[in-house]
């Protein structure tokens, strides 16, 4: 028994030593690997400095521009508008034919002619006759009635709209050519135009109105020498400044382009800056017509703003044409902006 142990005890020993010879014969046939270490990316050299500096001058380039973009819209407008005599003519003419200029137009020559002729003597003139003696004011608000019925059918009759056009001819055409002279006063003569209105007033039951009846002046303007000058820099500065303007927009938007970091973003900035820039115009034209004037006749307020959007309606259409291309190019800018970095994360 004795014996049996010795021999598995010894036997045991043999094993184990064996198995840590075959251990270090494994460790001296193989070759030691060598340990890997991670390589670093080499990293770019800074140019916070550079990037900065184009950072700033390419956003004082594009409010620049936006803005020459934004004063070429406006000096277009007013050389294709208002300077322009056929283009003037068709802007102010539907004017004419709207109700509430038409409506202010009769108010005010009815004022007028109540306010030069004492009540009594229009009355008279009017053959309405008076069974007592009526007090002024009172015997005025009887009159206001027929008077304004009378120039009514004057405002809203066809031949006025012919003498609006003609008169609006002959304001434009003098104040050209009083512009474009060298005299250093002037005046405008609108008494073909009153005369006209006369004329068509004497067709009504108001058959005796003549010149002092609606104006105590002799229907002229007169231009002092500082306010022609004033106009002749207007006019100078919008006919030769829309080219330099429009010129230089366009050298200040490719600079822009051309120094900013991200010329994608550039081009977004500067179509979103021209699309506030005009949505502000279109909210100057309509604003007239949100104000609350207190203290300002309906009349006139209702007519002010007819005005405002008739004539200052081929700007606005001019404005919603250009924000629209605005936004679409904004979008596009945005849209190839986010497909860039859709495709640049894809290839990492």
């Amino acid at each position: 028994m004795a014996k049996t142990q010795v021999k598995d005890s010894s036997e045991k020993i043999i094993v184990r030593v064996k198995s840590k010879s075959v251990a270090v014969a494994k460790t001296e046939t193989e070759p030691e690997q060598p340990s890997v270490t991670p390589i670093a990316r080499e990293q770019p050299a800074t140019t916070a400095g550079p990037h900065l500096v184009r950072r700033w001058l390419s956003a004082f380039l594009g409010l620049t521009a936006v803005s020459l973009i934004l004063a070429s819209i406006l000096f277009g407008w007013v050389n294709y508008t208002l300077l322009n005599n056929r283009q003037y003519l068709a802007t102010v003419a539907p004017l004419a034919s709207q109700p509430k200029i038409q409506a202010y137009l009769s108010k005010a020559t009815t004022d007028a002619i109540l306010d030069n002729n004492s009540p009594q003597d229009l009355a008279a003139k009017l053959n309405i006759k008076l069974p007592v003696q009526v007090p002024d004011n009172l015997l005025r608000q009887q009159l206001r009635s027929p008077v304004e019925a009378a120039v009514a059918k004057v405002f809203y009759s066809p031949d006025f709209a012919k003498l609006w056009q003609q008169a609006n001819q002959s304001a434009h055409d003098q104040l050209l050519n009083l512009i474009r002279s060298k005299d250093s006063q002037g005046s405008l003569d609108f008494r073909p135009t009153v005369d006209g209105l006369i004329s068509l007033l004497r067709q009504t039951q108001l058959n005796f109105i003549n010149l002092s009846d609606i104006t105590a002046s002799n229907a002229k303007v007169n231009l002092s020498a500082d306010q022609l000058s004033r106009l002749r820099k207007t006019y100078n500065a919008s006919q030769r400044g829309l080219k330099a303007l429009l010129s230089l927009a366009v050298l200040t938007s490719v600079a822009t382009v051309l120094v900013a970091n991200q010329r994608l973003k550039a081009i977004r900035h500067m179509a979103l800056g021209t699309s506030l820039g005009v949505a502000l115009i279109i909210l100057a034209v309509n604003l007239p017509g949100h104000l609350s004037l207190n203290g300002v006749d309906p009349t006139a307020k209702d007519a002010l703003v007819a005005a405002t959007q008739t004539i200052f309606g081929s700007l606005a259409r001019l404005c919603w044409i250009v924000l629209a291309v605005s936004l679409a190019t904004a979008a596009a800018a945005t849209g190839w902006l986010w497909y860039s970095g859709r495709r640049l994360k894809a290839s990492d």
